[in-house]
């Protein structure tokens, strides 16, 4: 009797390993079948906060600049407008992150409720995921990809769901907001860093927090030796590389900051900060395994086109604040069709398309 009862247990024992095996077998078959599903590896969306079309045509007579690749891959334009109409940016990054228009002021959240944003979609699909701009973390557009609050003032709200995102890699310049909670965010699973040598040195981290002194455009007199955008953006794609993807949000904020004030050489510096960093993007994507958006929350200052650097002043802005033009779209790799969201062609799209698009890649639905 205590031989058959040593015998069955045996038998119990192997079968649970079996099972055990095929469980994981399904489970790394699942978590394969996603990658391999996916027409592109990794989704990396630019956001020029407050670029419209004629700050980036601008710049580029402003500094003589040969035209960058990327104006080729231009697909029309979107429309920015927020439920209350003319958007800012808190409303115009939660559509571009959770593919719905919500009121002014409101972080990936509508009438009380959370928004789903694509970082969460992307992370849902075993790609990693970044957020990293030249404003604070706790500005409206990076706040729109990682965190939700009723108001953007709410940096408290903001801070707090950030933490609970699980996204890989956040960062921002400096903010007494997040450098006063430096011993805290470790507790949260995040390592602090406070210099660009601190990201390096704690690049072994699971998760990543750097609010960072120093971060600018080195075409602004003084801060030549700044921490600029594309070194930012280079060292998130070396932290987030890995055998399923990611996606990454890069945000030049301060071409709108320097809008609203009419800042005009200001704001050409950080348009061709930014066009530096898409010059390097493309290279990265040159293998086709990326996909790539370009565009803008919305339109700062009403700025007039102008070829002649001998015009170019600060009065060819027509208003300190946001405008309802409509921003341009560009797209690397992706075949983009507006058709396949439902608009006609000739339509002008919402910037919730930004949104289905980037999804259509993760899932491969509407491609």
């Amino acid at each position: 009797m205590m031989k058959k009862r040593i015998k069955f247990k045996k038998v119990v024992a192997i079968l649970l390993c079996v099972l055990s095996c095929v469980c994981c077998f399904a489970c790394n078959k699942r978590k394969n079948e996603v990658e391999l599903n996916r027409d592109f590896k990794n989704v990396i969306l630019v956001i020029g906060d407050g670029m419209g079309e004629n700050h980036i045509l601008n710049a580029i007579d402003y500094f003589d600049l040969d035209l960058p690749i990327f104006l080729a891959d231009q697909k029309g334009y979107i429309d920015t407008n927020s439920l209350d109409g003319l958007t800012d940016s808190a409303a115009g990054g939660t559509a571009l992150a959770t593919g719905v228009s919500v009121y002014n002021g409101n972080i990936a959240q509508l009438d009380g409720v959370d928004l789903k944003q694509i970082t969460t979609y992307a992370q849902e699909a075993n790609m990693k995921t970044g957020v990293i701009t030249t404003d604070s973390l706790g500005g409206a557009t990076p706040s729109a990809f990682s965190a939700h609050a009723y108001a953007r003032s709410s940096i408290v709200e903001i801070i707090n769901t950030q933490v609970d995102s699980g996204i890989n890699i956040l960062i921002g310049e400096e903010d007494s907001n997040y450098s006063n909670r430096a011993t805290w965010f470790p507790a949260q699973g995040y390592a602090f860093a406070r210099s660009k040598e601190q990201l390096v040195d704690k690049k072994s981290s699971e998760k990543l927090m750097g609010s960072i002194r120093n971060v600018g455009s080195q075409y602004i007199p003084g801060k030549e030796d700044s921490y600029q955008l594309k070194d930012m953006a280079k060292f998130a794609i070396e932290y987030l590389e890995n055998d399923y993807g990611f996606f990454l949000m890069i945000e030049g904020a301060y071409i709108d900051k320097y809008s609203h004030n009419n800042e005009y050489h200001n704001a050409m510096s950080e348009v061709r900060s930014l066009i530096d960093t898409i010059e390097f993007l493309y290279e990265y994507a040159s293998d086709g395994e990326t996909a790539i958006f370009i565009t803008a929350d919305h339109e700062t200052g009403g700025l007039i086109r102008e070829s002649d650097k001998t015009k170019m002043s600060n009065e060819l802005y027509t208003t300190g604040g946001h405008t309802d033009v409509n921003v341009p779209l560009f797209v690397k790799n992706y075949a983009f069709d507006i058709t396949n969201f439902g608009y006609l062609i000739g339509e002008v799209p919402k910037n919730t398309i930004v949104f289905e698009a980037c999804k259509s890649i993760i899932y491969k639905t509407n491609a």
